[in-house]
């Protein structure tokens, strides 16, 4: 912090190391050693892929708004694996409830099923997250 001759205080702006991007997008990936890094991008069989997997209880985007990842599977309504999305704001299309089956429950209006294609979490769409075996037909 330095001074100027108004009396007002002037921030110098801090020059911090690079922070390491998530393993997910290819970015570097560090040895939690203590030793020197290599710097190189984090291979494509990189264990941290298959160990991340969609959760309830992570963060989405989906449609322009924020939400949470309340259900993952296969429904009764239609095939193939969808997201229950409980969103912040009311609007949405449900309360968690399809057709009369209870996937999730949420307040009115913010409950919202969609498929994983049309999901990101932390910049990485859900489709990308989800292994298909998990969820037997």
């Amino acid at each position: 912090v330095s001074t100027q001759s108004t009396g007002k205080q002037r921030y110098q702006r801090r020059v911090r190391a690079p922070v390491c991007p998530s393993p997910l997008r290819g970015g570097v990936v560090r040895s939690g050693s203590g030793g020197s890094s290599t710097g190189s991008p984090a291979p494509t069989s990189s264990p941290y892929k298959k160990q991340t997997k969609l959760q309830p209880g992570m963060n989405a985007f989906v449609n322009g708004e924020l939400g949470t990842v309340k259900y993952v599977g296969r429904v009764d309504f239609t095939e193939g694996i969808w997201i229950g999305i409980h969103l912040k704001s009311p609007t949405g299309k449900n309360d968690g409830s399809v057709q009369g089956k209870r996937y999730f429950t949420c307040k009115p209006g913010h409950g919202l099923m969609v498929k994983p294609h049309k999901v990101t979490i932390h910049g990485i769409l859900a489709s990308k997250l989800i292994d298909v075996a998990d969820y037997p037909a």
